[in-house]
């Protein structure tokens, strides 16, 4: 994500001096006395701006594209998560177009698959500009929306060069959050952790998270105290709130929310909670983040809003029985927060988005290729009361979609003439156990 530089809180008149609310009501948590990481250098000189965590780091600003620099930050980044850093790890810099031609690069033909039916129904649910997915757009989107990225122990960090002074404060907190990816791969390795869980959109956000979360309390912590501010006395939860709102409100105005979801929501809503978490509990916070991470955006959101998770049964979706003229393509979970985000663009203008973002209960969206380069899909979703089934079912109906609910269901399909099959679908799922 290209980082957002935000002017910190000032410390709190009291400790326990609880956050403004999102929309008066999204979030509310207490500054907790933190709990440190241990850690020292050799310099035995005594900065003032210094990290609590990290008294003996070097907090002078370099330039990132210097061998010298990035072994600088790797030690400073490896000092504040509170790990040991490796031997060695390969950092360039990259204009947007040698980036974007090595992303096309590792694409290969399987990845396409269904994507012009994945399309066709992101787009009619306004979450996609038309033609994102299918004209090779997901890489160039990604390259604009970035500062850089970690690849793998192989390929190392890439930074995005776009022509801004590469020894700022900026520019080396940029590189200090793709450092935090390569401390977090070499000691929970990553691959193989995401591999662990079912691969959705949901899913992925919700793991996302955790990584991301990490790596920008890591990273606007250590910008910080590059700029002078003295980063102990900051109120962190007032700062991580700011940009968690500033962020939310950008993925809801974006024309492809599918795609700022990934650079926003992970960013957004997984800083508090890793600042939360970290000041609860100090060092241990990293591993208990990656031993039990959140699998659904609902989870996330209600712990934003201080709330347990609700619990509820998986809901009973349909498999339709596909006609001979058809195939399915692919079945993908969208969850909370792109439901809401869903809502947002097909008309939804209300003052407090909370209460939809805490109603999703459950969605599959199912995808299907016909004849003559047809196509359809039906989106099966649970939500937390009939009046927000309702309300969903309305601004659908408004967008030109077709939908149908019944209490606390409703189902949606798009594309060319729906087939019969899912329309007998859908209508199974609002009467199944009711």
């Amino acid at each position: 994500m290209r980082p957002e530089v935000l002017d910190p809180a000032p410390p709190p008149a009291s400790r326990l001096l609880g956050w403004a609310m999102l929309w008066s009501r999204l979030g509310a948590f207490a500054l907790i006395g933190a709990g440190l990481v241990a850690c020292s250098g050799s310099s035995g000189v005594v900065v003032p701006n210094a990290l609590d965590e990290c008294p003996d780091g070097d907090y002078s600003t370099c330039d990132v594209r210097e061998a010298a620099c990035q072994q600088q930050l790797l030690e400073l980044t490896a000092c504040v998560y509170g790990v040991s850093p490796p031997a060695d790890v390969p950092v360039r810099v990259l204009t947007e177009q040698e980036l974007l031609d090595e992303l096309e690069g590792d694409t290969n033909d399987g990845d396409a698959a269904g994507l012009p039916q994945l399309e066709r129904a992101l787009v009619e649910l306004q979450l996609l500009k038309e033609g994102a997915l299918t004209d090779g757009g997901v890489n160039a989107d990604r390259v604009t929306r970035i500062s850089g990225l970690y690849r793998d122990a192989e390929r190392g960090v890439v930074l995005v060069d776009r022509g801004d002074a590469l020894d700022t404060a900026t520019a080396n907190a940029s590189l200090v959050h793709e450092l935090v990816h390569v401390l977090q791969d070499a000691k929970f390795g990553l691959a193989d952790w995401r591999a662990q869980y079912p691969q959705n959109p949901d899913i992925e956000l919700a793991l996302r998270s955790v990584t991301e979360g990490q790596a920008t309390l890591v990273q606007h912590r250590v910008w910080a105290a590059m700029t002078g501010d003295d980063a102990n006395s900051i109120d962190w939860e007032s700062t991580f709130l700011r940009l968690r709102n500033r962020l939310f409100a950008r993925a809801r105005a974006d024309e492809s929310p599918y795609f700022a979801a990934a650079e926003t929501f992970p960013s957004g809503f997984g800083s508090p909670l890793a600042n939360l978490a970290w000041a609860t509990d100090g060092a241990p916070y990293r591993a208990a983040q990656f031993d039990r991470p959140p699998l659904t955006t609902l989870e996330i959101l209600a712990q934003n809003a201080q709330q347990d998770p609700p619990r509820f049964d998986p809901p009973p979706f349909q498999t339709p029985e596909v006609s001979d003229d058809y195939s399915a393509t692919q079945d993908v979970v969208l969850g909370a927060f792109l439901l809401s985000l869903s809502a947002h663009r097909l008309g939804d203008d209300s003052p407090d988005p909370l209460p939809l973002l805490l109603a999703w209960r459950g969605d599959q969206l199912s995808t299907y290729a016909g004849p003559n380069d047809e196509s359809s899909w039906l989106w099966q979703v649970q939500v937390a009361d009939a009046a927000t089934a309702e309300t969903l079912q309305r601004l659908a109906d408004a967008g030109g979609l077709r939908a149908e609910a019944e209490q606390d269901r409703l189902f949606v399909v798009g594309g060319d003439e729906p087939p019969a099959f899912l329309l007998d679908a859908g209508r199974a799922f609002l009467d199944a156990d009711q």
